[in-house]
C-alpha cells in the first residue's frame, strides 16, 4: 500500500528532516511551506532527484482558509487517500510575560496551537472515511515543564500536548492514532539566537551532554507512524537529552 503523508513546516530544520526519513521510507509527500520558499522547493528538488513523489504547498495555517488550502492541495496529490499528518510548523518567542502584548499572544497561541487544530480538523474526515491513519503533533518539552521567558510558547505547546491526548481518545475507536513528539533543545536555526557559549551550557544540561538534532526528532515520528507502535496513541515521547531530568 503506498504511505502519503502532509508534513507541516517543512521548510523548517525538524520539517526537513521528516521529510527526508519519510522520503527514504517510501512516503510520498506534500510539503507545506509558509514562509521560506527558497528552502521548500529545494527540498522538493532534492527529494524528487532521490525519486520520491513530492508536491508542495504554500499557506497560512494560523487561520482555518490556510488549512482548507492545504486539504485541497492534498485532495489534487493524493485524492481521499492520506497515512498521516504531521504537524511541525511553529515559532518561538521569548518574552517575559508581564511584556508580553494581546497581539503577541495570540500571534504566539495562532503559530503554535491553533494551526494545528485547523489542520486535525481539515484531515480528520479523511482518516474517518478510511478508519485508519496517525497523526504526530510537535510539541515541546517547554510545553512540560513551562521555561522563564517563554510563558506563551509554553502555554501553547502545553495545549498541544493536551489537545492530542483528547483527540486519541476521540479517534481512538476508528482506528486513527495520536501522538506527541516533545523536542528538547535541538540545534538549528530555531535556537540561533544563542551564542555558542549559551548552546554549550544547554548541551551541558542535559543528561547526553549534546543538543539535539532534528534526525533525532524525525526517528521518532518515523517510529510514531511506523506499525511498530500501532498500539501506542495518546502518548507524549519526550526527546531532550535528559535535560528535564537533570
Amino acid at each position: 500500500m503506498t504511505k502519503r503523508a502532509v508534513i507541516t513546516g517543512a521548510s523548517g530544520d525538524i520539517g526537513e528532516a521528516i521529510a527526508r526519513q519519510l522520503a527514504g521510507e517510501g512516503f510520498q509527500l506534500l510539503l507545506h511551506y509558509f514562509n521560506n520558499e527558497e528552502k521548500a522547493v529545494k527540498l522538493a528538488a532534492s527529494l524528487r532527484a532521490d525519486g520520491a513523489t513530492v508536491f508542495l504547498c504554500r499557506a497560512d495555517l494560523r487561520s482555518s482558509a490556510g488549512a482548507s488550502a492545504l486539504r485541497e492541495a492534498k485532495e489534487r496529490a493524493f485524492g481521499q487517500n492520506l497515512s498521516a499528518l504531521v504537524n511541525v510548523a511553529g515559532t518561538a518567542h521569548f518574552e517575559l510575560c508581564q511584556d508580553i502584548s494581546d497581539e503577541a499572544w495570540r500571534e504566539v497561541m495562532a503559530s503554535n496551537l491553533d494551526n494545528i487544530f485547523f489542520c486535525c480538523r481539515a484531515f480528520i474526515p479523511d482518516f474517518l472515511h478510511q478508519k485508519s491513519g496517525a497523526i504526530v503533533n510537535v510539541s515541546s518539552m517547554w510545553g512540560m515543564s513551562g521555561a522563564a521567558m517563554e510563558s506563551a510558547y509554553s502555554a501553547a505547546k502545553a495545549g498541544v500536548i493536551g489537545f492530542t491526548k483528547a483527540l486519541a481518545r476521540e479517534l481512538g475507536p476508528s482506528g486513527i492514532r495520536a501522538n506527541v513528539v516533545a523536542p528538547g533543545v535541538i540545534a538549528g536555526r530555531m535556537n540561533a539566537m544563542h551564542d555558542s557559549a549559551a548552546l554549550a551550557e544547554l548541551a551541558a544540561v542535559s543528561s547526553l551532554g549534546r543538543l539535539g538534532t532534528p534526525a533525532d526528532i524525525a526517528g521518532i515520528v518515523s517510529f510514531l507512524l511506523s506499525p511498530a507502535s500501532s498500539y501506542m496513541t495518546g502518548q507524549v515521547l519526550l526527546a531532550d537529552g535528559g535535560f528535564l531530568d537533570r
